[in-house]
């Protein structure tokens, strides 16, 4: 007995001196103290995160690349904000009887343990067949490596912890933003001023906020117009033999590509090595060339199997009275998800880099609105183009896109109302940050 409470004396002590010296707390909110192990343990995940989101976009993070020490500086300050701003947003809820409830608790444990267990059995290697002592053993070395890898289970809960509070706060303050007309024309202003000055400088990028984004158009840049699509596709057998003829033409052109690099570097081979690289160089040129060839054969075999059926089509849209959307849903391959690509058609200029060759001169040399081409040949089959209507230069009227202006211009008051609210009372709050004692691998 007399052991037990002398350690438990001993614990206290040590205890009550960590304390005293506070040496890892690494900031304080109101009393309330963040401590660097819990710290450290956002860190790890929060910055797995970062690095995999720079990988995604091609972005190596590692001790070599430019500018470390600043990004890891940038994650530990990122880190701390985020803990700090956590604690005090749980206090302004509180101050307005908004704390959390126990239900949304009880939502954020099952959200994290949901998402958590996805990642590890995500990354469990172990066939179905296996006995249940494989797996377990397969999952705990999956849970191992993403701990290992900064992915815990509990930095999980605490982000989307965060994310909750915050949520709510920014429900609870945009209940008192009102949207006034004149914000909904400031918005509408700025969104056509940022798309003329963007589309000035690169007209393509119009087409490509189109086909690839999906964006809300506020302007339209000069030269523009609209084509519908209809596209009979060659033969399946004809498709899938081009396909396997134009991989083996990507890798032909991929070894002439090599052995012309290796035959013009500083250290290129000479005598006989060279003469022989330039053999396999003539090779590779005669087979791709060879290949070419092939590809262009099958091509024109396809059109020539589906030009009875795609002459049919040509002669139904050429038709008086023609409903062109009505064939294009009937028989055309390529069906636009797109709302507005459907209802209006592809954007088409002489300058357009976004389609294959004979669609663009195809489109463009329509000379009237509801103009309807002939069979145009390309990779892909036939096209038969309705020239649907031009863009026109400018501003889209304010009525066209009142729904999208409307409600970005009510996102961006109630952000400003969000981050006006948050600095208020960050600056009453009592905030102190050790970022010396934040101490990271």
């Amino acid at each position: 007995m007399k052991k037990i409470l002398a350690l438990l004396l001993l614990l206290a002590m040590g205890l009550a001196m960590t304390a005293c010296e506070r040496s890892d707390v690494v900031a304080v909110v109101e009393g309330k103290e963040i401590h660097l192990p819990e710290a450290k343990e956002v860190y790890d995940f929060y910055i797995k995160q970062q690095i995999d989101i720079a990988m995604y976009y091609g972005i190596q993070i590692t001790p070599d690349y430019p500018g470390y020490k600043d990004f890891i500086a940038s994650m530990k300050t990122g880190t701390l904000n985020m803990m700090v701003e956590n604690i005090a947003k749980e206090l302004m809820l509180s101050n307005a009887n908004l704390a959390l409830t126990q239900e949304e608790l009880a939502q954020i444990e099952a959200t994290a343990n949901e998402e958590y267990n996805g990642l590890i059995e995500g990354n469990t290697s172990v066939s179905e067949d296996a006995g249940e002592e494989a797996k377990a053993a397969a999952r705990a070395l999956a849970q191992a490596r993403a701990e290992e890898a900064g992915y815990s289970l509990d930095a999980l809960r605490y982000l989307i912890h965060y994310d909750t509070v915050t949520q709510k706060l920014r429900d609870k303050i945009a209940e008192s933003v009102v949207l006034h007309e004149a914000d909904v024309e400031t918005k509408y202003d700025a969104l056509v001023a940022e798309q003329m000055e963007a589309y000035a400088v690169s007209p393509t990028q119009f087409e490509q906020d189109l086909l690839y984004y999906g964006k809300t158009i506020y302007a339209y840049p000069e030269g523009y117009r609209f084509v519908k699509n209809i596209v009979l596709e060659l033969p399946e057998e004809v498709a899938a033999r081009i396909a396997e003829k134009s991989g083996e033409l990507s890798a032909a052109n991929s070894s002439v590509t090599s052995a012309l690099e290796a035959l013009g570097a500083e250290s290129a081979p000479g005598g006989e090595e060279k003469t022989a690289l330039e053999a396999r160089l003539a090779e590779y040129k005669a087979q791709a060339a060879a290949l070419t060839n092939e590809i262009e054969a099958l091509r024109q075999q396809g059109l020539e199997e589906i030009r009875e059926h795609a002459e049919e089509v040509l002669a139904l849209c050429k038709a008086e009275g023609a409903d062109f959307d009505a064939i294009l849903a009937e028989y055309s391959v390529d069906q636009p998800s797109l709302p507005f690509l459907a209802a209006h058609g592809y954007p088409v200029s002489a300058r357009s880099s976004a389609y294959v060759q004979p669609f663009t001169d195809g489109a463009m040399a329509l000379e009237h609105i509801g103009d309807v081409s002939g069979l145009i040949a390309s990779q892909f089959g036939y096209h038969i183009l309705l020239y649907a209507e031009d863009a026109r230069p400018g501003a889209v009227p304010l009525a066209d896109v009142i729904d999208t202006v409307t409600e970005q211009a009510l996102a961006d008051k109630e952000d400003a109302a969000y981050k006006e609210y948050v600095s208020h009372y960050l600056g009453k709050y009592d905030i102190k940050v050790y970022t010396s004692r934040f101490k990271v691998d």
